[in-house]
């Protein structure tokens, strides 16, 4: 839900409050995935160094020094670009930034089963636009190695989100999946907790394989929609065929899904307000029945190899 529009993140000097930096945010949704006050520091960061280039350095360098220019257009390119950093603040719709339509491509690359790039991840947990990664910051470097000489670029390399995501062992040749970049920022609090979460969450009681392997083959098979750690949305028409799943879980994982604890348990998980699964009539819809048999079967599959 849109919280605020049109928003400015505001830096004080500490001794006369006076606003040292402000960074607009056209859109603030109660559903932003990275704090604004993360997003809103680094751009400041930036902010802070293009003037001190500006007002500073630039003025003391030699016309003729062959970095000059160098220097310069470095200091022009941040001016222009910070701004397209913030992904509210972007929209092909005109003017109208309520669409959220870059915020959406975004999280888009959080969905199951992706394979992110470095730079990907790093903007993703820094609240960044990662679609300028294909445009405006074609150019910007890998930041997994030593400190950059480059001040803008050691911004970034000096953030926890690139340390931590630099050294994860999530990482392999230079890439990472959506489920282990969640869980990498789940690991350090880079994305905000849902502040309204249902209280059935923390009744979550199934070990890690079974609820993380439930949700992505779940979703895979367009059963649910939601994000891992909070409730998941039953997508199929008709909910008896969730009391189908419950019965399906409780038979093959005695262990974990107890037959007298198959409803509360599961609806730990996944929404639902209505009957007794009990009292339910059996599941007709065999289309649905099909896609649990196969979560079913890959659930197996991943206890054997657990």
């Amino acid at each position: 839900m849109i919280i605020k529009k049109d928003w400015h993140f505001q830096l004080r000097d500490k001794k006369t409050k006076e606003i040292t930096c402000s960074v607009l945010f056209r859109i603030v949704d109660d559903k932003r995935k990275v704090d604004v006050n993360t997003t809103g520091l680094l751009i400041c960061e930036i902010k802070r160094w293009i003037k001190i280039y500006k007002e500073k350095i630039i003025p003391s360098l030699n016309k003729n020094d062959k970095k000059y220019q160098e220097i310069k257009d470095n200091v022009s390119y941040w001016g222009v670009y910070k701004d397209y950093l913030i992904p509210e603040n972007r929209s092909p719709f005109k003017d109208d930034f309520t669409k959220q339509h870059f915020v959406k491509l975004n999280y888009q690359l959080l969905e199951s089963n992706k394979l992110l790039n470095y730079n990907q991840a790093l903007f993703l947990l820094l609240g960044l636009d990662s679609t300028e990664l294909d445009h405006s910051m074609r150019d910007f470097p890998v930041l997994d190695k030593a400190r950059p000489t480059n001040v803008f670029e050691f911004i970034f390399w000096n953030t926890e989100q690139n340390q931590m995501l630099k050294t994860s062992a999530y990482l392999q040749n230079r890439k990472i999946s959506s489920e282990n970049l969640l869980d990498l920022a789940d690991k350090y609090n880079f994305f905000v907790k849902p502040k309204h979460t249902s209280k059935s969450v923390s009744n979550r009681i199934y070990p890690k394989w079974l609820s993380k392997g439930l949700h992505d083959y779940l979703t895979a098979q367009g059963l649910i929609k939601g994000e891992y750690n909070q409730m998941w949305a039953w997508t199929p028409k008709y909910k008896n065929s969730l009391g189908y799943l419950a019965d399906e879980l409780s038979s093959n994982f005695k262990v974990e899904c107890p037959v007298e604890r198959k409803q509360p348990n599961l609806t730990a998980y996944i929404e639902y307000s209505g009957a007794k699964f009990h009292k339910m009539g059996e599941s007709k819809n065999y289309e649905t029945r099909d896609k649990i048999d196969i979560v079913i079967s890959k659930l197996n599959e991943l206890n054997s190899k657990s």
